[in-house]
């Protein structure tokens, strides 16, 4: 639906993770965090989410694929040094 529409308008299947600039697709106990990068979704990782809110490791890792993301994607010469 995404890939032909341009939006999703379930807020059960899809919304906006509070607090941070990231997104998560859900279905049943599995949950992608996932970024807009220009007109593209990127799916950062999967995984199982039983109850609560999601897990501030599970944020962390979706931000640390996002810097990966940015490194890979950069034009040469423009990636910042990351230690």
């Amino acid at each position: 639906m995404l890939g032909d529409r341009g939006w999703i308008n379930n807020d059960q299947k899809f919304k906006p993770i509070e607090g941070t600039k990231f997104f998560e697709f859900k279905d049943f106990q599995l949950r992608m965090p996932c970024f807009r990068q220009g007109n593209t979704m990127v799916i950062t990782h999967g995984f199982i989410k039983k109850t609560g809110p999601i897990p501030a490791a599970e944020i962390r890792r979706a931000e640390r694929i996002k810097g990966e993301d940015a490194l890979m994607t950069d034009p040469p010469g423009t990636a910042k040094h990351v230690r």
